[in-house]
């Protein structure tokens, strides 16, 4: 028994073409690339192919940093719904990520490198940059002692 079937060619197409585009997205990786003249780019990757570039500026910036953040967010039901409060679920969600940031000299102007979910793997692209590069470790800490005057 054969069965035929009436959809268009180009539809099918396109619903293959749209299936292989979601999972290349979901595979695709974040990662970074040093060159020869120690210009900084963030690369994304597919397969271990390098698909796209972005130019780091690194002008005066010769420090790297790893900033913990904690990302929370709280899906709790308004107090007016009284019948509710009964059996609300605990909808709290949180996650800590680390970023890699470039200071210059004073911690006074930081710039976004890249971010991870587990700490391992910003320690392996904090160790990837100091061996790469002429960077230096530092502990955040902007000077905020000089007050302007407006």
């Amino acid at each position: 028994m054969l069965i035929k079937s009436d959809a268009n060619p180009s539809l099918i197409n396109l619903l293959i073409f749209t299936l292989f585009l979601l999972v290349g997205l979901l595979l695709l990786r974040k990662g970074l690339v040093i060159e020869k003249n120690e210009q900084i780019r963030t690369a994304y990757f597919l397969f271990g192919m390098l698909l796209k570039t972005n130019i780091i500026e690194t002008k005066k910036m010769n420090i790297v940093s790893v900033l913990t953040f904690r990302k929370r967010s709280n899906y709790k039901y308004p107090k007016r719904w009284n019948s509710f409060n009964r059996w609300e679920p605990n909808l709290e969600y949180s996650a800590t990520s680390y970023q890699l940031y470039l200071l210059n000299e004073n911690h006074s102007v930081k710039r976004k490198l890249i971010s991870f979910m587990k700490e391992e793997n910003s320690i392996k692209a904090l160790n990837f940059l100091l061996q790469n590069t002429g960077m230096k470790v530092a502990v955040y800490n902007p000077n905020n002692s000089k007050k302007t005057s407006y």
